[in-house]
């Protein structure tokens, strides 16, 4: 490897060796039994490690900037679907499937709560103050983490499920109108989960294999027709945060801000390309006419 760049002991000190081997993986050469050596392909340089890198840090910003909009919105539809039978329905076990899920989601309530009032959250020591304590659900849902909201929703009531995955798109198209959602989108919530603390945690997003996850009948929801398979890439990640992502955000501009990150951060980039991260061929006409 080439590492004449004026930057390269900069990046070994304050990046780490061991953070950036991770990125400069792919630069080695693929042995007959299909391993990599300690030999890398010819012209890799530091700098081309370094950039990558940097790429992987504004993708997982990219997501990070998606996700948030995702997290918020499932927050909303699940306070209005369930709290629309009662105010307190967090605290009700009735609302929910399972018994002792719903213990659990009272003590994570109970603890967020007390960290928030820990914080010296102003919305927190209101409703300490004014109301005894006593959070209705489109309260007690702002203090909750992202893997908590996805717990939540695994958790309600079937008709709940398919309510919010409506809410979202993902409903029955007239040809199929016993079609049923609520299963598929809990999956990929638990997903966006993994891929959210992946990027916050500030781990390596780009390359990564995360756990298989169906994508049966999404080919009829607007927006992720062609999505076939099992998908375990950021590409089937990328698809469906762009989808959950113009709906909540008409007009937005998030898929062609991906697409110009691809374009000007990864592929200037020699020894990588999109197809590691799943993405097809067509990849570009696919996101500029979602």
């Amino acid at each position: 490897m080439d590492v004449s760049w004026d930057q390269s002991e900069h990046w070994l000190q304050f990046v780490g060796y061991y953070r950036l081997s991770g990125y400069w993986h792919p630069f080695r050469i693929v042995q007959s039994d299909g391993t990599r050596s300690s030999v890398f392909t010819e012209g890799t340089s530091l700098q081309s490690v370094a950039a990558l890198y940097e790429f992987d840090r504004k993708l997982k910003a990219h997501f990070l900037s998606g996700l948030e909009r995702v997290e918020v919105a499932c927050r909303s539809r699940i306070a209005d679907v369930v709290g629309e039978r009662d105010v307190n329905a967090l605290y009700g076990p009735h609302h929910f499937q399972n018994t002792e899920h719903h213990l659990e989601l009272i003590d994570t309530v109970d603890r967020r709560i007390q960290r928030a009032l820990s914080a010296k959250d102003p919305v927190a020591l209101h409703h300490q103050a004014t109301y005894g304590g006593k959070y209705p659900i489109w309260a007690a849902m702002e203090f909750l983490d992202f893997g908590d909201v996805s717990r939540l929703y695994a958790n309600l009531l079937e008709a709940d499920k398919e309510a919010v995955a409506n809410a979202f798109g993902w409903a029955p198209p007239s040809r199929h109108p016993e079609a049923k959602f609520g299963a598929a989108f809990m999956n990929w919530l638990r997903h966006l989960t993994v891929v959210r603390n992946t990027a916050a945690h500030h781990s390596r997003l780009w390359n990564r294999h995360f756990e298989p996850v169906s994508v049966k009948r999404l080919g009829m929801v607007p927006g992720l027709q062609g999505l076939n398979g099992q998908q375990d890439k950021v590409y089937g990640t990328s698809r469906v945060l762009t989808q959950l992502v113009t709906t909540v955000s008409p007009g937005t501009s998030w898929p062609r801000q991906l697409v110009e990150l691809l374009e000007q951060d990864l592929s200037p980039i020699n020894g990588v390309s999109v197809e590691q991260l799943g993405f097809p061929v067509e990849w570009k006409h696919i996101f500029l006419n979602l």
